[in-house]
């Protein structure tokens, strides 16, 4: 019996080893697309399927708060 391995070591590395300028630019644009959020009135929200509420909760998010696949 032979065991496979799957090597995912080029995987984790580009999850969670990111160059600190690259990590500080996508928190500065999530931050900026979230301050955008929330200039957006009903309609546009609607068009996005989301609610004010919603809108809200995410652009009252802290900025180091970013997406996983970003870290």
């Amino acid at each position: 019996m032979s065991a496979t391995f799957i090597n995912t070591t080029p995987v984790l590395r580009t999850m969670f080893h990111v160059a600190p300028i690259t990590w500080i630019s996508r928190a500065w644009a999530a931050n900026r697309q979230r301050r955008a959020l929330l200039a957006l009135d009903d309609s546009r929200l609607d068009d996005l399927g989301l609610t004010y509420r919603q809108a809200r909760r995410e652009a009252t998010k802290p900025i180091w708060d970013v997406p996983a696949y970003w870290r």
